[in-house]
């Protein structure tokens, strides 16, 4: 439930800074529009150019984040950020080596617990892991 709201939160954000992007622009560029409608266009003109521009901005923000996050997304997929610092904690906390992407490539059946891979059982992994280093 936590993390659906934040991601909620998170999208209005974005949409936020996207909006205010394209007011910004509309502005910025009032003697523009001002010369559009001097020339002629009608109103409903201008207003599809500019929602040609945001969308071609759109488009090439897709895929930009496309080259730069997909390559991301599988480096972390297969590695995941190290987390080997947190044994050195004082804290009894179980905390597993790595840690991966919400959204993932990797089979959800399929846990990473120090370097192996956790066959199911009555138990959760890690509480597996626990009771095996408490015997």
């Amino acid at each position: 439930m936590g993390g659906s709201v934040l991601q909620g939160l998170l999208l209005i954000i974005a949409l936020i800074a996207i909006f205010d992007t394209q007011v910004l622009s509309i502005f910025r560029r009032q003697k523009e529009i001002g010369t559009y409608i001097a020339l002629g266009m009608t109103r409903a003109q201008v207003v599809g150019i500019f929602t040609v521009e945001g969308g071609a901005h759109s488009i090439l923000a897709i895929l930009l984040g496309a080259a730069y996050g997909i390559p991301l997304l599988l480096l972390l997929n297969k590695n995941g950020i190290g987390m080997a610092y947190a044994e050195d904690m004082a804290f009894d906390i179980p905390v597993a080596e790595a840690i991966f992407p919400y959204y993932s490539f990797r089979d959800p059946d399929d846990h990473y617990d120090r370097g192996s891979n956790c066959h199911h059982s009555e138990l959760s992994p890690c509480q597996e892991n626990i009771k095996n280093e408490t015997n």
